[in-house]
């Protein structure tokens, strides 16, 4: 399917490809072609997920020195492709370099992402407004039972697979859950950036 794809919309020859297994928010694939190696995503168009804006931001931010991959435009000039399940799809320049585990990153790497993350807040503030992905309608609809309902089912999921990495990640995180506090606030109370600060290690 993706030298199919690569070739049809983009004109590159893949040589070879192989599937991240952990990423957020859709699939992703590490691609050798004779033309170079690329990261190819499909993600979930959705009210919170807005893949078409992705290549536009980072070109903003590469005017800006902030190192983010470069989008590939398709064979028409667009960022992103449409699947025929629906589902959208980009590509963008792998960046090499060195995946860290969470909490196994070097001090001086942990400072670093939080200067970055702070200079794309900054430069982000001469961008056009981008729309709310996470505003009142979210945290209506992802209450912490809902959250936890979620991840109990994701866990079924991950059992039924025998895929004790998940399992393992999904039991934490329902540690978590069962532990957090019983804490309501006003979300009309937030500031809306146009980025957001949940960056991870392995989001770098």
């Amino acid at each position: 399917m993706l030298q199919h794809l690569l070739h049809k919309y983009y004109g590159i020859h893949v040589l070879n490809s192989r599937r991240m297994s952990v990423g957020v928010g859709g699939e992703t694939y590490i691609v050798s072609c004779e033309e170079g190696n690329y990261i190819f995503k499909i993600v979930e168009s959705d009210a919170m997920n807005h893949p078409e804006l992705e290549g536009k931001i980072c070109d903003f931010l590469i005017n800006y020195s902030i190192p983010v991959p470069k989008y590939v435009k398709e064979r028409d000039g667009n960022y992103v492709i449409v699947l025929e399940d629906g589902r959208v799809a980009h590509l963008q320049n792998l960046i090499e370099g060195m995946n860290y585990k969470i909490h196994t990153a070097p001090e001086s790497i942990v400072h670093e992402s939080a200067i970055y993350l702070g200079r794309i807040h900054k430069v982000l503030e001469e961008y056009e407004d981008l729309p709310i992905g996470i505003g009142k309608e979210f945290f209506q609809y992802m209450t912490p039972d809902q959250a936890l309902n979620s991840y109990k089912q994701s866990l079924n999921l991950a059992q039924e697979n025998n895929d004790m990495e998940v399992k393992k990640e999904i039991e934490y995180r329902i540690y978590l859950m069962e532990h957090f506090p019983d804490i309501h606030f006003d979300i009309n109370e937030l500031t809306y950036k146009n980025t957001h600060g949940d960056y991870t290690i392995n989001q770098l």
